[in-house]
């Protein structure tokens, strides 16, 4: 099978940067990074994105900060059949609410990113720091397979794929009323976690090489 791994700090290569801070970024050239596992851990989690990538399931990945969800959200993308249409990418920790809710469904002075991504793949990373109000506004116009554009009355069909990421699961982010009740039951059906690096010490050296030799084609230097 295919060397399995995350090199999430190389996402911004191929991706048209759509804000000056990097909080959302548009995929638009669909390939794959080089990605490495040694662990049956995380070997078990890109099983399990595999085999979400084959159906349009909601996908909510789990894991903690540096466990490379932003990398598991990319490779589902490309492995699914939207992989030839956009992977829009949201921050949800580095702009507010309100800005998010602008961007997507657009003002009279901006396209929305829904129309963007329609067809391909929304992911919402950090997705826990997205307000309830407009994770339900977004729930909804999924469901319904309609929005209409903050700028123009007209609706436009929707068809999209929902990855979001969380250091939380669901249930417990509603615990902590940081999700919509609706929202994370329709996010429960399908979570994919990632271990922490500590529990994954067999990657270590695979991840270390493949640090080194990006960095080495970047100077132009050989990889002893």
């Amino acid at each position: 099978s295919k060397v399995l791994g995350d090199f999430e700090n190389t996402l911004s290569e191929n991706l048209d940067q759509s804000a000056d801070d990097g909080s959302i970024l548009v995929d638009l050239d669909g390939s794959e990074l080089p990605l490495v596992a040694a662990s049956s851990k995380i070997k078990a989690a890109f099983q399990r994105a595999e085999a979400a990538a084959r159906s349009d399931v909601w996908v909510s990945v789990v894991g903690p900060v540096g466990s490379g969800k932003t990398a598991m959200a990319r490779f589902i993308h490309q492995r699914s059949h939207r992989a030839e249409l956009p992977l829009v990418c949201i921050d949800c920790a580095v702009i507010d609410s309100s800005a998010i809710e602008a961007r997507l469904w657009g003002t009279k002075d901006s396209s929305p990113l829904l129309a963007r991504a329609n067809g391909g793949t929304l992911f919402l990373d950090n997705i826990e720091f997205l307000n309830c109000d407009l994770q339900h506004r977004i729930l909804s116009a999924l469901e319904n397979g309609l929005f209409e554009s903050d700028g123009n009355d007209l609706a436009t069909t929707l068809d999209l794929r929902l990855i979001v990421a969380s250091t939380l699961a669901p249930s417990d982010a509603v615990e902590n009323e940081a999700f919509d009740r609706s929202f994370a039951h329709r996010l429960q059906s399908y979570i994919v976690e990632l271990p922490p690096l500590h529990q994954r010490t067999e990657d270590i050296p695979l991840l270390v090489k493949l640090y080194a030799q990006e960095h080495c084609a970047a100077l132009g230097k050989p990889f002893a």
